[in-house]
């Protein structure tokens, strides 16, 4: 009996999963641009955005998009318990798409000044540093991480339902 027929499944590459990363956090990144019902802002916008960090970097925007966001994805998150009288952050994994959304969350709250826009330059700015991992954004991930290492006994200690 021979199995020829049947199609052996290859796992897919990193790069064979590029265009479905990049649809899914441009996606949520447009969504979160969206602000009191701006779409055409937000569209001219990300096309701007485009243009300009091709420019910058001499290399394709969805690579540069992509490469910039998978830096800044968390792992983990903290989740606070109070303990004695203080807050302490509890590592949590999460899924893949709160990983996607915590990423853009932290690039759009980084870079939001008290009139809650945000600047062409600054966004360029944040996502060319991110590929060379610095940047507010990856200096928030390092910072979860470090305290996240910290507080790693309480999930030993604690057995936390959240």
């Amino acid at each position: 009996m021979s199995f020829k027929h049947y199609k052996v499944q290859q796992r897919k590459t990193y790069f064979e999963l590029l265009p479905f990363l990049f649809y899914k956090y441009q996606r949520l990144f447009f969504g979160s641009l969206i602000w009191r019902g701006r779409k055409i802002w937000a569209y001219n916008f990300l096309l701007n955005l485009k243009y300009k960090l091709k420019l910058k970097e001499n290399i394709e925007f969805h690579i540069i998009f992509i490469f910039s966001l998978l830096k800044i994805t968390p792992h983990i998150i903290l989740s606070y318990l109070k303990i004695g009288g203080v807050k302490q952050g509890v590592p949590l994994a999460i899924s893949w798409k709160k990983k996607m959304t915590y990423a853009i969350k932290w690039i759009r709250m980084s870079l939001r000044n008290k009139y809650k826009t945000i600047k062409l330059k600054d966004m360029i700015e944040e996502l060319s540093s991110a590929i060379y991992d610095k940047g507010l954004s990856c200096r928030k991930r390092k910072k979860t991480y470090l305290e996240g290492f910290s507080n790693r006994f309480l999930l030993k200690r604690f057995k936390y339902k959240g």
